[in-house]
C-alpha cells in the first residue's frame, strides 16, 4: 500500500464507508473515485455513512486482493461479493471418477452429500465452482453441473444468484437418489 496518491494510469483506490459506530458499511475499490462516490451516494445506506476512508494501489491487482482481505476480514453490512465463508478444501483429496461412466454424476453428487452429512462442508457456506470440482475428480463440467442440480433439487444445497452455491442449512426433503417423482393433477373430466 502506498500513502500518496499515485501518478500511474493504473492507480487504483480502495476505499470504505464507516458507519458512526466505526463498522464497515461497505469496501470497494476503484479507478475513479470521484464517480464511485457520486454512484454510491445514491444507494440506500449511504444516508447511515459517518465517514469514509481511502487508500491507494499502485495496480488494481494490488487493490483487489486488499479488498478481498478487507471485505473478509471486517464484514461490512452491505457488501455481497467475499462476505461469505467458504467450505474446507476436501476436493483435492476426492477419488477420480475417470472410469464411473453415465455414474459420474451421480458418485459426485454422493460424495458432496457425504461432506455435507459428515459436517464438513457448513450451512451457508460457499461450495467450490463447478469448474474446480471438475476438475479434483477429473470429470467434465456438464456432468458436475448434474451433480450440483441433484444436491439442489433435494435441497441440500442453493444458489445464490451472482455467488454461486451454498450448502442449505435446512433438512433435506430426501436424498436425491430416492426423490420421489413429481405428482401431477388428475385431469378434470368437466
Amino acid at each position: 500500500m502506498i500513502t500518496t496518491k499515485p501518478q500511474a494510469s493504473e492507480r487504483t483506490a480502495l476505499y470504505r464507508y464507516l458507519a458512526a459506530d466505526g463498522q464497515p458499511l461497505y469496501i470497494g475499490i476503484t479507478r475513479h473515485l470521484k464517480n464511485r462516490k457520486t454512484a454510491h451516494a445514491r444507494s440506500l445506506w449511504a444516508k447511515e455513512a459517518a465517514s469514509f476512508t481511502v487508500e491507494w494501489y499502485d495496480t488494481e491487482a494490488e487493490a483487489a486482493a486488499a479488498e478481498t482481505a478487507a471485505i473478509r476480514a471486517e464484514r461490512p453490512t452491505y457488501n455481497d461479493a467475499d462476505n461469505f465463508d467458504h467450505v474446507p478444501d476436501t476436493w483435492s483429496a476426492w477419488p477420480q471418477l475417470t472410469s464411473e461412466g453415465r455414474l459420474k454424476a451421480s458418485k459426485l453428487a454422493a460424495i458432496i452429500q457425504a461432506e455435507i452429512d459428515d459436517g464438513v462442508w457448513l450451512a451457508n457456506h460457499k461450495i467450490p465452482s463447478a469448474s474446480v470440482m471438475a476438475q479434483a475428480v477429473g470429470i467434465g463440467e456438464g456432468a458436475t453441473k448434474t451433480a450440483i442440480g441433484m444436491l439442489e433439487n433435494a435441497d441440500s444445497i442453493y444458489r445464490y444468484k451472482r455467488f454461486g452455491y451454498f450448502v442449505s442449512s435446512g433438512q433435506r426433503r430426501d436424498s436425491w437418489h430416492h426423490r420421489p417423482r413429481r405428482q401431477c393433477p388428475a385431469p378434470s373430466l368437466e
